[in-house]
């Protein structure tokens, strides 16, 4: 029996000590005085969560060439805690509390093969890959917690993006369009009937923020003195929502705000046109830069993460001058990144939440050296 290998089940941290306690924080002064304003509301109920792990693995080797690791995990999630949402006239946003149970459950691979060696030569790849199950079971309220772009709701993974849903274009006028909620006598959501005002639009569940598959590959081969090394981390599935479009993607709402290209070279500009960037129209009033799934994009991602090469002198060469070992190498970090057809943005990759905004580029970093052992 041994831990999850490399993703690990999800659950909710809380931040901050003292959660339980009621604060206040100093520096609101009023006439001259010192004062001091509530920032956190006591709960005395607030207690640790609880929970239960069954992990079970096994280790493989075959041919002294094959080594492969496999890990199942369950865990079990009671007394969870969550920052709940709260009315605004109590001056604060949200209140920790211990709100229901919560399952994950995944299963964990890593594998190393040893492809072709001999005097000269030694070629091996390898790969892992994690894939978590995420579940809310039960609440201690009948009613979802909803946030502004998020729900958490029994039978939903934690990470579901709960908001309306962007229809497009209109492709005759260039105004955004959202779709209506049509329930069905089960209560789920049915139906495509769109409309174009923001407000006629209902909340739908558009996603989770958690992936399908997590992991990496990657190889190394070395002949003679030279060796080569490459890595790539890898996504599949799960949601990014970049609450920062809100602001970059605006299509006039905000008078002197930036346009990015993406809307300049990608805006409806008459009838017939086939876009997803409504008509960009000064003090826009459409409702185009409010939460939706306009923002909500895929992502799935592949990245180069590491690339190396290197060459090792030969000792005959190195001891004439008293060196044991002389490498030389060459380093690149974050060659290349391969995203979904959908999303925009510098980096895919993002905190377990899905939610991004304003996320710096990945840099490139490449780096030349020489390892000398005396």
């Amino acid at each position: 029996l041994r831990p999850p290998l490399q993703m690990g089940p999800l659950i909710p941290k809380l931040r901050g000590q003292f959660s339980s306690k009621g604060l206040y924080t100093f520096g609101y002064n009023y006439d001259g005085k010192f004062g001091a304003v509530p920032t956190q509301i006591e709960n005395k109920n607030l207690k640790w969560e609880r929970s239960a792990k069954f992990n079970i693995g096994t280790d493989i080797s075959l041919f002294n060439r094959v080594n492969l690791e496999v890990d199942y995990y369950i865990e079990k999630t009671k007394d969870m805690i969550f920052n709940v949402p709260l009315s605004l006239t109590t001056g604060i946003a949200t209140m920790p509390q211990n709100i229901g149970e919560m399952k994950n459950s995944g299963v964990e691979v890593m594998v190393n093969v040893d492809v072709f060696r001999n005097r000269d030569w030694n070629v091996s790849v390898n790969a892992n890959l994690s894939h978590n199950k995420n579940k809310i079971e039960k609440l201690n309220s009948d009613n979802p917690i909803e946030g502004s772009i998020t729900i958490r709701k029994p039978g939903e993974p934690y990470h579901t993006f709960f908001m309306k849903e962007y229809a497009g274009v209109n492709s005759d006028n260039g105004k955004p369009m959202w779709y209506k909620n049509v329930y069905g006598e089960d209560g789920s959501v049915i139906g495509k009937e769109t409309t174009e005002s923001y407000n006629e639009a209902e909340k739908r569940i558009v996603g989770t923020a958690d992936p399908k598959l997590l992991g990496g590959f990657g190889a190394k081969a070395s002949y003679k003195g030279f060796d080569l090394g490459v890595d790539f981390s890898y996504k599949v599935g799960g949601k990014v929502y970049n609450s920062g479009f809100a602001y970059d993607m605006q299509v006039g709402h905000y008078t002197f705000g930036p346009v990015s290209n993406y809307v300049y070279e990608n805006a409806w500009r008459q009838p017939g046109d086939q876009t997803e960037v409504p008509a960009f129209v000064y003090r826009d009033g459409s409702g185009a830069n409010q939460h939706s799934s306009r923002f909500l994009m895929n992502g799935s991602y592949l990245r180069m993460k590491n690339l190396t090469f290197g060459y090792t002198l030969p000792r005959s060469l190195t001891q004439k001058a008293f060196i044991s070992n002389a490498r030389i190498y060459f380093n690149a970090d974050n060659l290349f990144t391969v995203r979904a057809s959908d999303f925009i943005g510098f980096d895919p990759e993002t905190r377990a939440d899905g939610v991004q905004s304003w996320a710096y580029p990945v840099p490139r970093n490449f780096t030349f050296g020489v390892n000398l052992s005396f």
